[in-house]
């Protein structure tokens, strides 16, 4: 541009342009920065008299003009298409492009039906919890799990116990709470919402494991949910010796709480003691044994839980090879911790297991003069033709029915 100032002509550019003796140099008006990092900038007129903003894709113009991120995930009102409304959605943003992912939370998976995020139940696989098997029983709640320690373990860490030399059964009221009939059944979510809670208010009230600065909470857990309030038995597992005879009592505006104490009958429930199904569970004054049934041998011991039980190994014993013989006209099948027995085709027994099986007309085979007759039947290969008078399977009855001459008994 040529203006006129005072006697001389003079020249003048456009903003952004530079001057570089009458001409002027071609400007731009946009640089890296110009538009924002999601904003490509282009200039406008000819020459450049200005520039234009286009916000790339996840971006959009601020009050200034500048090209910024949008805020999916912050400001979830103003972009609803992104996580569903309500749910256990979690949104996250590319580092790079902005794009929005919405995922399920941790603890959930979605529903391809519903296309809802739900609870896993990461107790039903082994992979998806840390529960130790051996010590700890897993607890699914809404978007994670607990590992609780078995009856009569005692914690290590969250996800490990062992076994405790003292244990002891715990019934507590807890007045502030009403009892619904689902808390009875200890596989309802009533009664998995409402165990752990009460086991950390009996953990408060129980004495404390040990004393001085190694002490802490026993170890709890909740067996049993019944009515009046809510009436809770569980199992409190300690290292010490300290046997909780006397329960501090709280008032009902704090725990609700009134606790009785008596040792364990870990036979009385079978949760309670690790006893098989070729075990017979005595208890004892210090806790329980198992101990093999008639129809299995020992063949060592091991530690239950507390530490100080103690559980027989047992092996079923193999009654073909010593009771029921093939040598003996006899047919065996073992079965844990019993066996079956009986004669083969042709030859009979009363009871085969103890008795020898035989031909089934062996003299004296029928009473009373009844005459032995063969049949075909692998129950009964044989039968009894009795004489008037008598009657009965081998005719060792007299028959009241019979009229005619006079026998004598």
């Amino acid at each position: 541009m040529c203006a006129k100032v005072g006697d001389a002509d003079t020249c003048y550019c456009l903003p952004k342009q530079t001057l570089s003796g009458t001409a002027c140099n071609p400007a731009s008006y946009c640089t890296a920065a110009t538009c924002g990092a999601g904003g490509n900038c282009t200039d406008v007129g000819e020459p450049s008299t200005g520039y234009s903003c286009v916000c790339g894709e996840h971006y959009e113009k601020n009050s200034l003009g500048t090209c910024v991120k949008k805020q999916y995930c912050t400001d979830p009102s103003k972009y609803p298409g992104v996580c569903p409304a309500g749910g256990k959605f979690e949104c996250t943003t590319n580092v790079t492009t902005n794009a929005p992912t919405c995922a399920c939370s941790s603890g959930y998976a979605k529903d391809n039906s519903t296309q809802i995020c739900v609870d896993i139940n990461e107790c039903d696989r082994a992979e998806l919890n840390s529960c130790d098997r051996a010590s700890a029983v897993c607890f699914n709640v809404i978007g994670s799990y607990t590992c609780d320690c078995k009856f009569g373990y005692k914690r290590i860490n969250t996800t490990h116990c062992t076994p405790a030399p003292y244990v002891y059964m715990v019934n507590g009221t807890f007045t502030d709470l009403n009892f619904s009939l689902d808390m009875g059944n200890y596989l309802s979510e009533a009664f998995n919402k409402t165990a752990p809670m009460l086991q950390k208010r009996f953990e408060a009230a129980l004495p404390p494991d040990g004393s001085g600065t190694g002490s802490g909470p026993p170890t709890t857990r909740v067996f049993f949910l019944s009515n009046g309030s809510v009436v809770a038995g569980i199992v409190a597992s300690y290292n010490s010796p300290t046997t909780p005879k006397i329960i501090r009592e709280t008032s009902s505006s704090t725990l609700g709480l009134s606790v009785t104490v008596a040792n364990v009958n870990e036979c009385a429930n079978a949760t309670l003691n690790d006893c098989s199904t070729e075990h017979i569970c005595v208890d004892t004054d210090s806790g329980y044994k198992c101990k093999c049934k008639p129809d299995y041998t020992r063949t060592g011991i091991r530690n239950g839980f507390p530490s100080t039980k103690e559980i027989d190994d047992c092996v079923d014993i193999d009654e073909c090879l010593t009771q029921c013989k093939i040598s003996d006209n006899k047919t065996c099948v073992n079965m844990p911790g019993n066996f079956s027995c009986s004669c083969v085709n042709g030859t009979y027994s009363p009871n085969p297991k103890t008795g020898p099986c035989e031909d089934p007309c062996v003299p004296g085979r029928c009473l009373n003069g009844g005459v032995c007759q063969y049949q075909k039947s692998d129950q009964f290969p044989f039968k009894c033709v009795c004489v008037a008078g008598y009657t009965g399977f081998t005719c060792e009855l007299w028959d009241d029915n019979y009229i005619g001459k006079e026998i004598k008994h």
